[in-house]
């Protein structure tokens, strides 16, 4: 696979990137024609906090506009419908066949946001959002190349005991030094960088359980977004991944 080289300024994650993200809770393991719920939360996943829909103060209206699917073992492309459910959005889906399905989420259309007197200084911004996670239905390990759809993608390769082995890809390509975070309720992150390959693995995992990672992109390409100027666009991609021993 050739590697991807950028001829734009390209931001790896930092510290900086610690802030709201998306991400998609479904159940590790399930069986044919069993109902299977998909929830969409928008929070801090490691410190448990999550927003919540139609209260004054959320901050959900920011990033309401995705649009989840479903990716089966055979390649069929199973589109998701939402309602409120409280602290996130709530969809269901049965499957029909043995292997593993992918879950995948999109928001492209998130105004754009002046950060520019944050913290971090982040500047004026297009922050475009993707996330995925994994159902495994039966034992075998089939995943259709279709799931590798969205721009930015965190592709776990491997979730077995005490380890997680993944792959960044950005439209199609590996993404090389790139940092990646991952989360887990009560412990402090940890963060690796992919090799010349996209690739990485986090070791040594000591809990059971979903973990959390994080990708976050920088492009400081200008650009217009419904008659508003941005300097840069962000590309932003969660994954949780089940740890089971």
């Amino acid at each position: 696979m050739k590697h991807l080289f950028f001829s734009i300024s390209l931001f790896l994650a930092t510290a900086s990137a610690y802030a709201h993200s998306l991400w998609i809770e479904s159940p590790a393991k399930a069986s044919i024609n069993e109902k299977i719920p998909v929830n969409i939360c928008f929070g801090v996943f490691d410190t448990g906090e999550r927003e919540i829909i139609g209260k004054d103060s959320s901050r959900w209206s920011e990033v309401d506009k995705f649009r989840a699917w479903v990716i089966s073992p055979s390649g069929q492309r199973i589109n998701l419908s939402f309602t409120e459910a409280g602290d996130h959005y709530q969809a269901f889906f049965i499957p029909s066949e043995k292997g593993t399905y992918v879950i995948q989420l999109e928001n492209k259309v998130r105004e754009v946001a002046d950060w520019t007197d944050t913290k971090n200084k982040i500047g004026i911004v297009k922050q475009n959002f993707y996330s995925r996670t994994q159902i495994q239905v039966g034992n075998e390990d089939k995943v259709n190349e279709y799931a590798l759809h969205p721009d930015l993608n965190i592709i776990p390769s491997s979730s077995d005991k005490q380890q997680i082995a993944l792959q960044v890809i950005f439209r199609g390509k590996p993404v090389p030094n790139s940092s990646v975070i991952l989360r887990f309720p009560g412990k402090a992150d940890r963060e690796v960088k992919t090799d010349v390959n996209g690739k990485a693995v986090f070791k040594g995992l000591e809990d059971q359980g979903r973990y959390f990672l994080l990708c976050l992109l920088r492009f400081d390409v200008p650009g217009e977004y419904n008659g508003v100027h941005y300097d840069a666009v962000r590309e932003k991609a969660t994954a949780t991944v089940f740890v089971l021993k």
